[in-house]
């Protein structure tokens, strides 16, 4: 990166060229150009959730993080729970029916 609003021998340019030099090796400057870009796309997606809401389209929006990992609790997977709660309700009715039947 040049600095083109600099007079050229300027006293600070050099100081100004290290410590950008600083940043990009510590990798500051790529984690700062991915949160501005995360969050800008963020505002989009939330900008697009409201257009959609206002026209009453079923949308989805992740929220703060898109591709971040979410820890599952008990009411992520209640609906895996209630199914499998119902087919052994329905395979102990089955075995019960069975065992009637033989009789």
């Amino acid at each position: 990166m040049k600095f083109d609003q600099t007079k050229p021998g300027a006293p600070f340019l050099r100081r100004f060229s290290n410590g950008r030099q600083r940043l990009m090796e510590a990798g500051l400057m790529k984690h700062w150009m991915d949160d501005v870009i995360n969050t800008r796309v963020r505002e989009t997606r939330r900008e697009e959730g409201t257009k959609h809401q206002a026209n009453n389209l079923p949308v989805s929006i992740a929220g703060d993080g898109v591709d971040e990992p979410v820890v599952l609790g008990l009411h992520h997977l209640q609906g895996a729970f209630i199914l499998l709660l119902l087919g052994h309700g329905l395979g102990c009715l089955a075995f019960l029916a069975e065992q009637r039947h033989r009789s």
